[in-house]
């Protein structure tokens, strides 16, 4: 039996009881590998739970010491601007990789599978003889600042891995002497968790029309950050609430994960929703196996991202759940989405657009109901964890 060493990165816990996407599809990836018949060793920062695994799955723990602690802890509360936010980070980081190199040394591995930082990947890899997989779930690798990281990164690893066509094509238009390496892997979903209809709530059958006070429950989940767009959101929906009162917006997320230090950024979108605090729920950080009851009771999820998303999990949980989705045009959102057909697609940073998609959807439940079950299928057809488990034992097999 062939053994990868998993290498999550350097915050979070797998199995993801702090929350964290990469570290879901970690988990969540390990387990098909797992009923595939390849050992996985996956190594993260301790979950706080009994460490067991399941079949052929093993968690290999990266304790946190003092020194981790701290520059954790100085990094989650220091502005993003702030000099030495980056120096906590690499310091943290190199920590981390003595760490995981540590646990390394105690075990037999076949392949490294790197997930979403150049530098833990080469500094783990570095004088090691096993193939490295890097595994890019973000931009990072085409950052300029990361650049020399990048280099030593991509010149190590034998293949690339990214989570869509457009991370993918950033990667190889940026390095073009490692581009045959670069592959895209769409993400996935799991349609058996979300769109039990067992959950949801009886959504309206008719049209709402102008100023009809029945609810109608529109959806936010993620990170709260500058880059989602959240503030995007709110201003649309002050424009919805103007046409349809009875509209009602659940904002379910925090700045980073379970327990994350409350930002500017958070104060700053409270003192925005203000005004409309009577329709504008903040639920704060919940854990992803409650995400599917409130997917369930939505009309519509919306996706607001002003920056290049590079995937975007939620959209794929939206659509699973047969709730009706309403995502920015960016980076590889529309490789999810097919505009008009799955979901609907608006401008990055247009609140008049947002709030005229959402009418569109308020007042029309046929095309509610068409959306949403064509986009039911197609996670059902392409973005099953199953396919997606099946893709990467296909990029790691060959290299044992």
């Amino acid at each position: 039996m062939k053994t990868a060493f998993v290498i999550a990165p350097e915050m979070l816990p797998v199995p993801p009881v702090k929350g964290g996407a990469v570290e879901h599809w970690i988990h969540e990836v390990s387990q098909q590998l797992g009923q595939m018949g390849l050992r996985v060793l996956v190594a993260s920062r301790p979950a706080g739970t009994a460490a067991t695994g399941s079949l052929n799955v093993i968690p290999i723990e990266v304790a946190w010491t003092a020194m981790g602690r701290r520059l954790a802890a100085f990094k989650s509360h220091c502005g993003r601007r702030n000099p030495l936010r980056p120096l906590a980070k690499i310091a943290l980081v190199l920590s981390y990789a003595l760490g995981v190199r540590r646990r390394l040394a105690r075990v037999r591995t076949d392949i490294l599978y790197a997930h979403n930082d150049p530098l833990i990947a080469w500094l783990v890899a570095v004088g090691r003889p096993e193939p490295l997989v890097l595994h890019m779930h973000n931009d990072h690798l085409s950052r300029p600042a990361l650049k020399p990281v990048s280099h030593l990164a991509l010149r190590r690893s034998v293949r690339v891995l990214c989570v869509s066509a457009f991370i993918a094509q950033r990667v190889a238009d940026r390095f073009p002497a490692h581009a045959h390496k670069v592959f895209a892997i769409a993400n996935a979903t799991d349609p058996s968790c979300f769109g039990n209809a067992l959950f949801a709530r009886p959504r309206p059958a008719a049209a709402m029309t102008e100023g009809e006070p029945a609810p109608f429950s529109i959806l936010y989940v993620g990170r709260l950050t500058q880059d989602k767009g959240v503030h995007v959101l709110i201003d649309a929906f002050a424009l919805t609430l103007r046409q349809f009162p009875g509209a009602r917006l659940t904002i379910a997320g925090s700045s980073f994960f379970a327990d994350a230090p409350r930002t500017a950024y958070e104060v700053g979108l409270a003192a925005r929703a203000a005004t409309w605090a009577h329709a504008i729920e903040f639920t704060g950080f919940v854990p992803h196996e409650r995400l599917r009851f409130l997917y369930a009771q939505a009309d519509v999820v919306v996706v607001p991202s002003v920056w290049q998303e590079p995937s975007g999990l939620v959209v794929l949980e939206a659509m699973a759940s047969r709730t009706c989705v309403v995502a920015s045009r960016v980076g590889g959102i529309p490789e999810l989405i097919a505009d008009g057909q799955t979901g609907l697609l608006v401008p990055p940073g247009d609140p008049p657009a947002l709030a005229a998609a959402l009418a569109i959807l308020l007042t029309d439940p046929a095309l509610r109901a068409r959306l949403s079950a064509s986009a039911r299928q197609a996670v059902l057809e392409r973005f099953t964890y199953d396919r997606l488990a099946r893709d990467v034992a296909e990029n790691l097999g060959g290299l044992t």
